[in-house]
């Protein structure tokens, strides 16, 4: 189809300047496209739309001229559709919807950067990956990290390095950019990624002889313009002149050949609806949150997860000012997929919209707010640190409940990992890797101020014990500071029970003033000392 309803995006990245690189050298009158630019109050945007009007002016276009686009619009009167569109294509993958309540009588190409990062250097390494799921699985984070690492280090003993970023490309980014281009589609705006090319991503993103992995997108900009390079990049980001360089090399023994190649689209067709409709395009997100907060909602949310879950999230929706909703529509992805599978052989409705409308729009009440619920958390909350022998490796064999567990990188001297739970009672189970001393310190949590100055919070430790021996079963009020140090040493594949009774400091509490203060003291004069003999080994060296 002809047309010159053309639409290129450019910020002040990698990945639009080198799809902008192959529309430069493509010979097309750059009077006929549209270029757009996001240029908004975001200050994560603010910096891409000034390198991409210096690059507008060196190359002469404007950029965000409306007036190039021809194809006139069609609005829904049926807000089902567009809602429906979108839930079907991005409920499980994207935070933020945009819905879209409008399709094109023509179509319209976006040409974007689309998946380049699948082809340059990125921070998709096997440890990010494992990172991330840890903290998104925040509740069994330790878990998640331990079978993602011995899975990868499993799959990919040659090529571990390599690793994070097939996973990326395989389970991420083909379902995050494909999914927003079926969306897209179902609006008549057809998705040109170049980056995305099956063959493109064929080749490596660097060789033998150029290790950088910036290789390839230079490539780009070395053989289609490198003028393109003359540019800063966003966020202080650079390529190497000696990859430059070598990209010139490669380009110069290979030739350019031209190819003129045309593809057919065929129109979309589908329903638009009818009028009678519960969603109103003002108020999608009202309609989606209402939903969520309905009594209906959370009893049937309660059958298969935590009423904790339901009401930290609840709180957050109703709190949270920037897209709220983007911590609810996973839960409401699993929830969907949930009720489809368990349902799937009865009446319940099959379609999207009907399932949602199923539930009566009768708000509940939330006890607390968001940011309450959390600060009191800290209160109750307890810290339990295990440390052992670098060489040793503990294994948590079992933990009861939703608790937080994690390895801080500051963990240099020794293997250890770092127990939070609120709960007000413990139990887990570990094994040693080999003969090892194990160093239990039973604290609370790290909390500070707007100075970052730590203040102290009471955990008021009521009952420790190992493999049913008692260690304590009396009121130890304990703070991050003022632990209770536990050392002993465990033998290869022993199995060591772990029990722990806390309360938030109360009325039962014995609270030792004086203690406090002495340590407090000693804590602070000892912070001075260092600091005192730091500044003379300044002036000492100065003279």
């Amino acid at each position: 189809m002809n047309t010159n309803d053309i639409s290129v995006d450019l910020s002040g990245g990698f990945d639009s300047r080198a799809v902008l690189a192959l529309v430069l050298s493509s010979n097309l009158q750059l009077d006929e496209i549209s270029f757009h630019s996001i240029d908004d109050k975001l200050h994560t945007h603010k910096e891409d739309f000034e390198i991409a009007t210096l690059i507008a002016n060196e190359f002469d276009f404007k950029l965000n001229d409306t007036s190039k686009m021809n194809s006139s619009t069609y609005f829904y009167n049926d807000m089902n559709v567009p809602v429906a569109i979108s839930l079907y294509t991005k409920l499980s993958f994207h935070n933020q919807m945009y819905w879209k309540f409008f399709k094109l009588n023509n179509p319209r190409y976006t040409i974007t950067g689309a998946g380049g990062e699948l082809i340059r250097s990125s921070s998709q390494s096997p440890q990010s990956i494992i990172e991330k799921a840890e903290k998104i699985s925040y509740d069994s984070g330790y878990s998640t990290k331990k079978v993602m690492q011995d899975n990868l280090e499993y799959l990919h003993k040659e090529s571990y390095a390599e690793m994070g970023h097939s996973l990326y490309r395989n389970t991420r980014a083909r379902y995050h950019f494909g999914k927003g281009a079926v969306e897209n589609y179902f609006a008549n705006i057809i998705g040109l990624n170049p980056l995305m090319d099956s063959n493109l991503n064929k080749l490596k993103s660097y060789s033998k002889d150029c290790r950088d992995t910036n290789l390839l997108i230079t490539l780009i900009y070395v053989r289609y313009c490198p003028k393109l390079l003359d540019f800063k990049f966003d966020k202080g980001r650079k390529i190497n002149d000696s990859t430059i360089d070598f990209a010139r090399k490669i380009s110069g023994n290979y030739p350019m050949e031209h190819i003129r190649f045309a593809q057919k689209h065929s129109d979309i067709k589908f329903s638009t609806g009818s009028n009678d409709c519960l969603i109103k395009r003002e108020n999608i997100d009202e309609y989606l949150k209402n939903i969520f907060l309905s009594n209906d909602f959370k009893k049937y949310f309660e059958k298969y997860f935590s009423s904790k879950y339901y009401i930290n999230s609840a709180a957050y929706l109703e709190e949270e000012k920037f897209f709220p909703l983007q911590k609810i529509y996973p839960l409401l992805s699993l929830v969907l997929i949930i009720n489809f599978i368990k349902n799937k052989d009865d009446d319940s409705p099959s379609n999207l919209i009907e399932w949602l409308n199923t539930f009566k729009q009768e708000k509940i009440n939330i006890p607390l707010n968001y940011s309450n619920i959390n600060l009191l958390n800290n209160y109750m909350t307890a810290r339990i640190d295990l440390r052992y022998d670098k060489s040793s490796v503990i294994d948590l064999v079992k933990i009861d409940g939703d608790n937080v567990v994690y390895t801080p990188k500051w963990f240099k001297n020794s293997n250890g990992m770092i127990i939070e739970s609120n709960h007000g009672k413990l139990d887990f189970t570990i094994k040693s890797d080999k003969k090892t001393n194990l160093i239990i310190n039973l604290k609370s949590i790290d909390l500070r101020d707007k100075n970052n100055n730590r203040f102290p919070i009471y955990i008021d430790y009521i009952l420790f014990s190992l493999n049913d021996e008692i260690i304590f079963n009396n009121h130890k009020l304990l703070s991050h500071d003022n632990g209770y140090v536990y050392e002993k040493v465990i033998n290869k594949d022993e199995y060591w029970n772990i029990h722990i009774e806390w309360k938030p400091f109360n009325k039962e509490s014995e609270f030792n003033n004086k203690f406090f203060i002495k340590n407090y003291i000693l804590n602070k004069i000892g912070k001075e000392k260092i600091f005192i003999k730091s500044v003379l080994k300044k002036i000492l060296k100065r003279q």
